[in-house]
């Protein structure tokens, strides 16, 4: 597999976000989602909460594989610097998901289970959710909760990471 590693990630503060709600149209597939939710500013974020059942099918003697792309996620989420701050010109509200802004989602202080990379295209993005399932159940680690897709925009890239809590935390 291209050059995957699953790592155990102690966050030591929370992680907030801004909630947002799309329209299910968006999310036909992760290229839509990348369209719309790109991180646009060095350090912005998106964030996507799946049902690890959503994402991979749980076989007991053959292991995890992918069933499809993510699509809608359950909940997402944007960094400060993704969102108009109050006072910016009204006229941008409604386009690239800035539907409706709801509560806040945060990524707790823990353990997480977690992998990082560069995506390219929807291969990729199938390539190492499917690695990141083979090898947490391998490796008996145990997750609990919502996988966590990360896009991160560094070093004048986007990263992609996914993260799942490990269970006792």
């Amino acid at each position: 597999m291209a050059g995957y590693t699953l790592l155990t990630l102690k966050l030591a503060s929370a992680l907030s976000y801004r909630r947002v709600d799309f329209e299910a149209e968006k999310f036909r597939d992760f290229a839509a989602v990348s369209a719309e939710g790109i991180p646009s500013a060095e350090g912005g974020e998106t964030v996507l909460f799946y049902s690890p059942a959503s994402l991979v099918r749980f076989d007991e003697a053959e292991g995890p594989c992918i069933l499809a792309l993510p699509g809608k996620p359950e909940r997402f989420g944007v960094s400060r610097e993704n969102h108009h701050e109050e006072g910016e010109d009204k006229a941008e509200e409604g386009k690239a998901g800035e539907v409706k802004e709801e509560e806040g989602l945060t990524l707790e202080p823990g353990l997480y289970a977690f992998m990082q990379w560069r995506v390219a295209d929807a291969a990729g993005l199938a390539g190492g959710i499917e690695y990141f399932a083979r090898e947490t159940w391998w490796e008996k680690l145990g997750c609990r909760g919502p996988w966590i897709l990360r896009r991160v925009a560094e070093d004048g890239k986007i990263a992609t990471q996914l993260l799942a809590r490990l269970a006792g935390q």
